[in-house]
């Protein structure tokens, strides 16, 4: 939430708040939500900022604050008060610009759930309370008003109106303090949770002065199915503004944004006057044009009413007509350098030095892109699915992205530029019960088969099993009742009898712990899967990913996602036993720690980078020793406290790939040695060391270097002064053939550098090392 003192004089000062109760930010199980800290004020448009308002005991991993969730602030153009409404603590009131905040209405019992104010140009209150928690609430749901600064209360709730009910929003038109409109969603919808199904929704129209309100919720409009409805999504996406110059003109927002000229006071006419964003007016799942679906916030520009600006799950559109008759409205985006795009899953194309990026996205599908670390630019994102964007991945003979439910899309690569084309939905058709975001796995040892769960099932494709329908249901794998499959992944496991594909999965519930399983030979096992050594973890902790170390799939991390629970266990024996790894993130015993979403072992040639994707950031260690692991925050600069949902690092080149929720895709590279790429297995008649490409470079570049014959080689760069800046080779053998090497300097500044080879051949120690140098330029 965000508001600026509208008194002259005073416009420089805004206020804004945090949290999310009904969105995408928990960690997709519903167990870890994302909470705001306080009020925040800024005396100059938002240059800086300071946490005014606060509490000292507020718990950032549990909702006990009325910061935790700010819906709505407004500020008196009469007085410059500021007024909350917020989730679970109803309206609050601050009169000394923000440092301090008392309750008004509704606080007492977690009453209500929902809550919404509105101000007037006169400085006269409107609020809605929903129901809440408690039997005998201090005071009852429904619509409030208070003209004398909130200091009392007069119940306007009209009768007709839902006794009990959830989140509403209200507007006093700025032409007319004394009329107000109540838009409000009961919490029924007809049939099986489907957002598209018919909600029951309620809208009036109050007169404030006479005391008189009128239902209007027969006029909404309703242009049928699939998406010609008013639809909420059960209170997500729901918004109202009236237009400053005309108390009739109102715009409502659900899944689409509707128009009326006469506040709704007559029924909904045809499509092209009513329907004005969000899906097309076709009716069809298409896009109104530079608009988006799923409507949030609404504004008119008071200066020139005609123009309106939108926020939605496409980002910001904006229209300089909003009045014209007859046609559809012209929006345009306003997204360049809006980087606010909330990532499920990242994939990273599997070669080394690829540049291809693929991954899930909240109702933006699933983005295909390049980006060349050593240029620092993004190529044109392409969004190869549509909806909710889930989990994805890239290999080497084709690509998968999924959708909300679990609808799996199969991909093929273009054998020149690397880019997908669509082959077809690959989705078990008789699978049931998948999450909204549905993991998937890919058989780390062969691609051919892919690993899908569907509630407690688990299915297996076979891509050379042949016929129509080659997914099989592992029947002999079913969860126990009360429990779904919330993660899985795959690893190349030394089992005794050899290197074989395994599947590690989880099951987690709301009411019981989870439960944790290995499978063997996962190719071809239909039954058999081991349940591993239970976690100290409670009833109700939500798995969410794993790790397994893709050079030795013996070492996995389980990452559970609540608060206040220890949330990384670590094994190196396949799941016999595990231990905690928290350290410093937290644990059972440190309330203030992060959820973690995401971890990742990277092998490089000589250590093992482990990283954790959190809701404060990303943080990485060389080192696991238990409840003592120190975990350090990486790129604080760039990336900050950014909530990091998804982790790719690909072993080949040290490349890692962070999925954040709301500020897209952050790329980078591993500063420990890296592992060596072979290009060419055929020996050179002698010793070879190329030039470095690019050149200049920033910050990334590639090594390639020859070898005659099986040597010990050392790689390492210098600065001008001769002081060993990195050492990319350390000392190991490589066999005779062309190899690659990449080099990340981007904590090094700009200059001239020498990187050196030295190599010595096995057959002839005695003859000592050929040393080969070069010089190449980093320019910032």
């Amino acid at each position: 939430a965000i508001a600026q003192d509208p008194r002259p004089g005073n416009r420089n000062r805004w206020y804004a708040g945090g949290g999310e109760l009904r969105g995408s930010a928990s960690d997709n199980g519903g167990r870890a939500f994302i909470y705001g800290n306080g009020i925040y004020v800024s005396d100059d448009n938002g240059d800086s900022w300071q946490l005014a308002a606060f509490e000292d005991n507020q718990n950032q991993t549990s909702f006990d604050s009325p910061y935790d969730y700010v819906h709505r602030i407004v500020v008196s153009p009469t007085n410059g008060f500021v007024y909350l409404a917020v989730n679970g603590y109803g309206i609050w009131r601050s009169i000394n610009q923000g440092a301090s905040f008392s309750p008004l209405i509704g606080p007492f019992g977690l009453l209500p759930m929902w809550s919404d104010v509105a101000i007037g140009s006169d400085g006269a209150l409107v609020a809605v309370l929903s129901t809440g928690f408690v039997e005998n609430p201090t005071e009852d749901p429904g619509i409030y008003r208070s003209s004398d600064n909130g200091a009392n209360w007069s119940n306007i709730t009209p009768a007709g109106f839902p006794t009990d009910h959830e989140r509403s929003v209200v507007v006093i038109p700025p032409s007319n303090p004394n009329a107000a409109y109540v838009l409000t969603y009961t919490g029924e919808s007809v049939s099986n949770g489907d957002p598209f199904d018919e909600e029951t929704i309620v809208f009036f129209k109050l007169d404030l002065a006479a005391g008189t309100a009128e239902d209007r919720t027969a006029n909404l409009p309703d242009y049928g199915p699939p998406v010609g409805v008013m639809s909420t999504q059960f209170s997500y996406n729901m918004t109202m503004a009236v237009k400053p110059d005309d108390e009739d003109f109102l715009l409502i927002g659900g899944i689409n944004l509707f128009r009326s000229r006469d506040g709704f006071a007559t029924p909904a006419s045809a499509a092209i006057e009513n329907w004005v964003g969000g899906y097309d007016i076709s009716n069809s799942i298409a896009q109104y044009a530079n608009q988006h679906a799923d409507q949030h916030a609404i504004v008119f520009d008071p200066a020139t009413p005609t123009r309106v600006w939108t926020g939605h799950d496409g980002g910001i559109s904006v229209t300089e007509n909003i009045a014209a008759s007859g046609t559809r409205i012209v929006w345009s985006r306003r997204n360049d350098g809006y980087h606010v795009t909330q990532y499920y899953h990242v994939s990273l194309a599997p070669d080394a030095g690829d540049d291809r990026i693929l991954g899930g996205t909240q109702d933006n599908g699933s983005p295909f892109f390049r980006f060349d670390p050593t240029t620092a630019v993004a190529g044109v994102s392409n969004d190869i699915s549509s909806g909710d964007g889930a989990y994805s991945y890239l290999g080497t003979d084709y690509a998968l992205a999924s959708s909300q439910q679990g609808r799996l899309l199969r991909y093929g690569l273009d054998n020149v530029s690397g880019s997908p084309f669509f082959m077809g939905e690959l989705t078990p058709a008789d699978a049931a019960d998948q999450l909204f975001i549905n993991p998937i796995a890919v058989d780390a040892l062969d691609e051919n088969f892919i690993y899908y769960p569907a509630g407690r099932t688990l299915w297996r494709y076979d891509e050379e099993a042949g016929g129509s329908d080659t997914w099989t249901q592992l029947t002999g794998l079913t969860v126990p009742a009360g429990y779904v499959i919330s993660a899985l992944a795959t690893g190349a496991r030394d089992t005794g009898a050899g290197v074989r594909s395994t599947l590690y999965y989880a099951a987690s519930s709301f009411d019981a712990a989870p439960l944790l399983f290995r499978l063997d030979n996962a190719t071809t096992a239909t039954s058999g899967a081991v349940t591993l050594s239970e976690s100290e973890t409670p009833s109700g902790a939500y798995i969410h990913a794993f790790a397994v170390n893709p050079a030795d799939g013996n070492e996995v991390i389980v990452v559970v996602s609540n608060y206040n629970v220890e949330s990384l266990y670590h094994s190196v024996d396949g799941g016999a036993t595990f231990t905690g790894v928290d350290g410093n993130l937290g644990g059972a015993d440190i309330v203030t720690g992060p959820s973690i979403r995401a971890a990742a072992i990277l092998p490089t040639n000589n250590s093992v980078v482990y990283l954790a994707g959190t809701s404060t950031g990303l943080y990485a260690t060389e080192t696991l020793n238990g409840p003592a692991t120190v975990w350090i925050q990486e790129a604080d600069a760039e990336l900050g406290n950014a909530i990091v949902q998804s982790i790719a690092a690909r072993a080949s080149d040290g490349r890692v790939a962070l999925g954040t929720h709301g500020r897209g895709v952050f790329v980078g590279m591993s500063l420990l040695p890296v592992p060596i790429e072979t290009i060419d297995s055929q020996p050179a008649a002698a010793y070879v060391l190329d030039q470095n490409y690019p050149n200049p470079f920033n910050p990334g570049t590639e090594i390639t270097f020859t070898l005659p014959a099986a040597s010990r080689v050392r790689l390492t760069v210098f600065d001008v002064a001769g002081r060993a800046v990195a050492t990319l080779v350390d000392g190991i053998i490589l066999d005779a053939g062309m190899h690659r090497a990449g080099f990340n300097a981007s904590s090094l500044a700009s200059g001239a550098y020498i990187y050196t080879l030295e190599a010595t051949p096995l057959a002839g120690i005695a003859a000592g090392p050929t040393v080969l140098s070069k010089a190449m330029t980093l320019a910032r």
